[in-house]
């Protein structure tokens, strides 16, 4: 197996290969990922070989403005879009589930900037921590975004 919490087809290289083996590799890999996850592991630590390659060739810690804009613009537009897909439908559910717990009707805007104020708090506490600042540019991006779209 490769190492730490990466798998990959190439895992499974020894077994036989007949017609679909890849196929179904591939979505065994993706069901352990599934199932690591659901034990606890978190989502960034349980990676494909292409995703862990694809991190360690991105920037680590953006500290210029302009690096940490861009590492936003990443994010929203591909990274957490691949994973969580579109910040509008999610922010939408988001206010659908949170309005009945909060017992007041709440905007998919407003969602984005309840995410905004928990990486602040977030940042406050761990000021040097860009993932932070990193996030919060990107739900001020999508925030922005759904609110001149006029999405509730």
């Amino acid at each position: 197996m490769t190492e730490g919490n990466v798998f990959s087809a190439a895992d499974f290289s020894e077994f036989p290969n007949p017609e679909g083996t890849a196929e179904r590799a591939n979505q065994f890999v993706k069901g352990m990922a599934e199932i690591a996850i659901a034990a606890g592991y978190e989502r960034e630590d349980v990676v494909s070989v292409d995703e862990r390659a694809a991190r360690q060739a991105a920037p680590k810690s953006p500290e210029t403005r302009q690096g940490i804009l861009d590492a936003a613009a990443q994010a929203v537009t591909v990274d957490r879009a691949a994973t969580h897909g579109d910040a509008e439908s999610s922010f939408a559910t988001l206010a659908a589930v949170w309005s009945p717990l909060l017992g007041v009707p709440v905007t998919a805007p407003q969602v984005a900037l309840m995410l905004a104020s928990l990486k602040i708090v977030r940042a406050w506490g761990n000021p040097g921590h860009t993932d932070n600042w990193v996030d919060l540019a990107g739900y001020a991006a999508c925030g922005g975004e759904v609110a001149q779209a006029g999405e509730t």
